[in-house]
């Protein structure tokens, strides 16, 4: 039995192949118009075309797999039907829950969980991580030395702020809105909130922004209790978030962010060290 290999030339110019013919491995080089050369550049394509085309489908099956069989109720069937009622996983990913829900054997609690699992790391959920990735920058950067600290810290806190904007209006517009950035987002905006606040408490030092950064923590560190309290009881929805609560969120950040800025101390707002003997 021979066996023929076929190896592409200098810069993997069509043409300049050269092929190997067992037992001794002979060298044979055909001219670039020969047509047992086109023969076997087609034949050699054809079996790279195959190779790669079901390696990629393989791989898509495997995710697409892997992805919906880790949710707790759907089976076999059920993936099946999600596929065959949208078209592939990506349409999965891009349906809504009441969409989902209109599938055969998916009842609305069933979508709710598949909606979550297929959305948990999408934009805006994306952008509430980032928020919190910022808090050891924004630490770093209230510690450096000069005046550009203050514009660094102040820049960073702002960006920050404006995140928990654009990952609500994201959500909602692109219809991505799941458990887990309703989870994420408010455990997000009381890290940046309390570090921001314990920073400003140890640069002031003084009882007009220990007392109030007291009750903020203390508030956020009920609320949570609270929350925890009632989704225990499946009332959760109780202590949803109301447009008061936005503008209480506003209002603190903005002021944080200016308390940043301004070297109260300059202005006589808060009683000045006296740091000499």
């Amino acid at each position: 039995m021979y066996l023929l290999g076929i190896a592409k030339g200098a810069g993997r110019k069509p043409g300049l192949e050269k092929l190997f013919l067992s037992p001794n491995a002979q060298e044979i080089i055909l001219p670039e118009d020969s047509n047992a050369l086109h023969l076997l550049q087609r034949v050699r394509d054809e079996a790279h075309r195959f190779a790669i085309t079901g390696h990629r489908q393989q791989r898509a099956k495997r995710q697409i797999h892997s992805v919906l069989e880790n949710i707790e109720g759907v089976g076999a069937a059920r993936r099946r039907e999600l596929l065959r009622q949208f078209g592939g996983l990506q349409e999965v990913q891009c349906a809504t829950v009441e969409e989902l829900a209109k599938v055969p054997g998916i009842s609305v609690v069933l979508a709710k969980r598949i909606y979550d699992a297929l959305n948990r790391f999408n934009l805006p959920n994306l952008l509430t991580l980032l928020r919190i990735f910022l808090i050891p920058i924004f630490i770093l950067a209230y510690y450096t030395s000069g005046a550009l600290s203050y514009w660094l810290t102040t820049s960073i806190f702002v960006f920050a702020c404006l995140t928990d904007w654009f990952d609500g209006y994201l959500a909602r517009k692109l219809r991505q809105e799941s458990r887990f950035g309703a989870f994420l987002d408010p455990v997000a905006d009381k890290l940046i909130v309390v570090v921001a606040l314990i920073l400003l408490v140890q640069s002031y030092g003084t009882a007009i922004l220990s007392i109030p950064a007291v009750i903020i923590i203390s508030r956020e560190i009920v609320i949570s209790a609270l929350r925890e309290l009632m989704a225990q009881y499946g009332r959760g929805t109780k202590v949803a978030v109301a447009y008061v609560g936005k503008i209480k969120t506003f209002m603190q950040m903005s002021a944080i962010a200016v308390l940043q800025l301004v070297k109260l101390e300059d202005n006589n707002l808060v009683p000045k060290k006296n740091y000499t003997k």
